[in-house]
């Protein structure tokens, strides 16, 4: 069996609303995201987050 060739890799939690409890480096808060990334992942979940928080809001205005 060939091995396989190492990459390098690194986990981080992500404590999105900014409240940390694992210091850095081991974690990121959600304003660093676009920065960690290197594209406007912050920006794309805020829209997702605006488009289900509207789609709850129509749901529980019909019970």
């Amino acid at each position: 069996m060939a091995a396989l060739p190492r990459i390098p890799h690194e986990a981080r939690v992500i404590f999105y609303y900014g409240i940390r409890s694992l210091p850095r480096p081991y974690s990121l808060i959600g304003a660093e995201l676009n920065d960690h990334f290197g594209f406007a992942v912050y920006d794309l979940v805020e829209t997702a987050n605006a488009y289900f928080r509207q789609k709850l809001h129509e749901l529980l205005e019909r019970i």
